[in-house]
Parts: structure tokens; C-alpha cells; sequence
């Protein structure tokens, strides 16, 4: 054999497929061109004659099983009697856009056909440049040695697949253990802050009422930092066709307890995409950082985050469309506070506990006196308004223990807990004035508001359910009006 055939003959190539077809075919063609060639069906195997042969270069199919080639890729960077070695990876031509297809300083690409001149060409260009390492001469291994050594790298490399599955597992479970949406946000975030190393980290949910952007700051940011991250996840989702506006937008906001100086919206990096379920957009994940080496370590591992945080987003997605639905099937639509049935299921559990622990327990009902009068003159906009505010104000004086819903039309009933009739007259007598003092919008500034309010308590040998007190309540309010409207009556019995 000629010299030029002896040198290719020194240069032992490892082609790892699938297909027994394209291993034979490689294998035949390389030959022909003077090559040593070591084959392989998966990505263990590749690995496993990696170490015991040395082979000079790797070519590996993108779809090989058990560790395909991307993972064998980086497995071998971060191994240092591997990392020198070159690696191509097979792909197709369509399959270049997808991130975890990675070109790098021992890795390339190649789409063609494995017996063309410019596959040839490649693996020439591989070999010749390949620098043989001189750890991996000082540090030769026995068979047995290296066997050893692939087990050890092959149950850590497992170790980590095994951890990355049990994170998706327990960020599926927080979605089953029945917390309510605050604390489902706080675990499903705390998981992700101990597994991703990031700024920022932002969940933008599309809800047909009013869309919710939540984020998560694993340092300070600087004031401008959030309306920042705003713009540039709404910019991302207006450019696929969807658009909101930035005004009906809740956020909420888990800042950061952690101390320094705070992080900079100029020096934001966002990585983010939309989240498609059903082919619809449903929301947008993304994650910030600071310095472009964090970006680039950050979309080395783009395949998994994605993976991470859409299972993250269902959960926060599912308990917040569930939150909503408990929120609207409970709350007054127009006054945003309990509606009759909450407030009444409310008073049932108050009842049962006075009953239990032998406490006193009181209500407060009361009306808009002349309501009618004022939306005919004024129109039922205006109507609207006044109740909106009257619950806001009656909400603003009660303390935080009392639960204030609306029982009717203009009627609004409070619960107080542990309070006595005494109290209670109190407490009725303060809503009248703070409303009495209130100025309504869209009315005259010298038009009052005022109440007819009725109390009563709870008797213990009176009062066996709740619709016994609400009779006695209903009448208390009925002499409220007998009695000329704008006052209090306190029903003793």
C-alpha cells in the first residue's frame, strides 16, 4: 500500500447509526478512502468504543438511541479525555433551526449524503486538525480501567437525566396537592429558582378577563426593571399576531430578599418563547440574566429549560384559571365584593362556630335609602357607581375579620364574628357616617347617601339556623325604614 494509504489507515474513525444499512455504507466508503472505522448502533455503545478504542474522530447520527447525539456531544466536552475529539452529527436539513442541533469548537454539523466528496472532505478536515491531547497521552487506560470509567460518567450522566425527570414530577405534584394560587406559584417558582440560575423569571398568562404577568426576582432590580420586562415579552407576543394592552395587565411581584446591587434594565437578557397548547398561544415563559455568558450557558441547555418551564406554566396556568372560576362563582360582579350566596355560606360556618365555642356573633344589614329615586334622575350608571363605592367604603371600615357581601339589589350585608350587640351598633353607626360624609361620583356634591341600617345578634335559644337569624335580621332592617330612613335599629330579640 502506497504512504498516502498507510496515513489514512492511521486515522480511525467511529460511525454510530441506527440503521444497519448506514453503518455498512459508511463503513464501505470510508474504507475505500483509507480510514479505520469503528461502528456503533446508539449512543452507549459510541460511547463505551470511544473510550476503549480512542477513535480519532466521532460521526454520529442526531437520532441515535438510548443518548442521541447532541447529549453525546456535550457529554464529551465536559470530559476531559474526551473533549478534544471531534464530533459531527448527521442531521437533516430541516432539523438546523432546532436549538439542541449545536455547532461548536469539537462539534459540527453536516446534512449531506455520507458517500459524497464533501463528506469526505469534512472528515478529512476533521482529522487533520485535531490536535492529539497530551493529558489523554499521560492518562492511558487499561480496558478494564476505562470500562470502569464509562460506567462511572454513564451513571452520572443518567443520574442527572433521572433528576431532571423526578423536577418535572414534582412540579406536576404541586399542581395536585390542592394549594390555593398564591402558594402554587411560591412552590412551583422556589423549584425553579433552586434548578435554573436566572435574574428574572416571567410567566405571562392570556386570560379571556384580564391577562396576568407574574415574576420571579432572584436579585434586586432597579424600578424600571419590571415595565421593562413588560414591554419586551408583550413586543415578542405582538410579533406572532397577538396583542394586548399593557394597561389591562395584572403583575404580580415576588422580589428578591437577597442583598446588592441592584440589576439594571439595560443590562437585560431575555430568553423566552410563547406557549403553545392546542396551537394557540396561550401565554409566554422567559427568563432574564445579566452577562452573556449566563445567555449562552442558559440556551446550551435551551431544550430543557423550554421543557421545565412549560410543564411549570400548565400548573401556574391550571390553579389560576381555577382560582378565577372560585373568584367569579363567588364574588358580586358589579361590586367585587362576596355575592349573596358566598356571604351566606359564610354566615352558616360563623353560625356553627358561635354555636361550638359559644361566642357572640352579630350582623349588620342595610339599604340605600330612595335607591330607585336616584338612578331615574341620574340613570343606572350612575347607580352602578354609588354601589361599587358604597361596598368599597363599607369594606375600608370594617376590620379585617368582618365579611362584607351584597344580599340584594342595594343591600349589603356585614358578618362580625365575635362581636356583641353593643359593638355592633357601633360598628352600624360608623358605616352610616362615613357614608353620610362620602362624596359619590356622578352626583351632586350636596346630594347625601343615606342608609337604613338593621342589627341584630345572635340568641342563642332563639336563633337555631341561619334563616332565623336572617328573619330577625330582615325585620330589624324593616323598622329601620318604619322609623324614617338614615338610621340604626338594634334588634335586642
Amino acid at each position: 500500500m502506497c504512504q498516502r494509504g498507510r496515513a489514512m489507515e492511521d486515522k480511525m474513525i467511529l460511525f454510530a447509526d441506527k440503521s444497519e444499512g448506514a453503518r455498512k455504507k459508511a463503513t464501505s466508503f470510508l474504507k475505500k478512502h483509507g480510514f479505520a472505522v469503528v461502528a456503533a448502533k446508539d449512543g452507549m455503545e459510541a460511547l463505551q468504543k470511544t473510550m476503549t478504542v480512542a477513535p480519532d474522530a466521532l460521526v454520529v447520527n442526531a437520532h441515535l438511541p438510548i443518548v442521541n447525539g447532541p447529549y453525546l456531544l456535550q457529554f464529551m466536552r465536559q470530559d476531559p479525555l474526551l473533549k478534544d475529539i471531534p464530533v459531527m452529527i448527521l442531521s437533516e436539513k430541516d432539523e438546523l433551526e432546532n436549538s439542541d442541533i449545536i455547532e461548536c469548537d469539537t462539534g459540527s454539523v453536516f446534512t449531506g449524503s455520507t458517500s459524497s466528496a464533501d463528506f469526505l472532505s469534512a472528515i478529512k478536515a476533521m482529522t487533520v486538525r485535531r490536535k492529539p491531547s497530551r493529558k489523554r497521552e499521560e492518562k492511558k487506560m487499561t480496558g478494564s480501567q476505562s470500562t470502569a470509567y464509562l460506567l462511572e460518567r454513564s451513571f452520572d450522566y443518567f443520574n442527572v437525566r433521572c433528576d431532571r425527570e423526578n423536577t418535572f414530577d414534582s412540579i406536576r405534584k404541586i399542581g395536585l396537592k390542592g394549594l390555593d394560587y398564591e402558594k402554587t406559584v411560591e412552590s412551583v417558582l422556589s423549584a425553579l429558582s433552586k434548578i435554573i440560575g436566572f435574574d428574572s423569571l416571567a410567566f405571562f398568562i392570556n386570560d379571556s378577563t384580564r391577562s396576568t404577568m407574574i415574576v420571579k426576582c432572584t436579585r434586586p432590580v432597579k424600578e424600571d426593571y419590571i415595565d421593562r420586562l413588560k414591554f419586551v415579552i408583550l413586543e415578542r407576543l405582538a410579533r406572532k399576531g397577538v396583542h394586548f394592552d399593557a394597561g389591562q395587565l395584572d403583575i404580580k411581584e415576588f422580589k428578591s430578599s437577597s442583598e446588592g446591587a441592584p440589576v439594571s434594565s439595560e443590562n437585560l437578557l431575555f430568553i423566552g418563547d410563547p406557549v403553545l397548547i392546542d396551537e394557540q398561544i396561550r401565554g409566554f415563559t422567559g427568563i432574564t440574566v445579566s452577562s452573556q455568558k449566563e445567555k449562552k450557558q442558559m440556551e446550551e441547555q435551551s431544550g430543557y429549560i423550554r421543557t421545565l418551564l412549560h410543564h411549570a406554566f400548565v400548573v401556574i396556568e391550571t390553579s389560576h384559571l381555577r382560582d378565577n372560576y372560585m373568584r367569579l362563582s363567588t364574588t358580586d360582579s358589579l361590586t367585587g365584593i362576596h355575592n349573596r350566596h358566598r356571604i351566606i355560606e359564610t354566615l352558616k360556618k360563623e353560625l356553627v362556630r358561635a354555636k361550638r365555642y359559644f361566642l357572640d356573633l352579630s350582623l349588620v344589614l342595610f339599604d340605600i335609602d330612595n335607591f330607585k329615586t336616584i338612578n331615574d334622575f341620574y340613570g343606572y350608571q350612575v347607580g352602578d357607581v354609588i354601589l361599587r363605592d358604597l361596598a368599597s367604603v363599607t369594606a375600608e371600615t370594617m376590620r379585617s375579620i368582618d365579611e362584607v357581601g351584597r344580599y340584594g339589589g342595594e343591600e349589603f350585608l356585614v358578618i362580625l364574628p365575635e362581636t356583641n350587640l353593643k359593638n355592633a351598633s357601633i360598628a352600624g353607626s360608623r358605616i352610616k357616617n362615613r357614608v353620610m360624609n362620602h362624596v359619590f361620583p356622578g352626583i351632586a356634591k350636596d346630594i347625601k347617601i343615606s342608609l337604613s341600617i338593621g342589627i341584630t345578634s345572635y340568641l342563642r335559644d332563639v336563633d337555631i339556623s341561619v334563616d332565623d337569624l336572617l328573619r330577625r335580621t330582615d325585620q330589624s332592617l324593616y323598622e329601620a325604614k318604619k322609623k324614617g330612613k338614615n338610621c340604626v335599629y338594634v334588634m335586642s330579640k
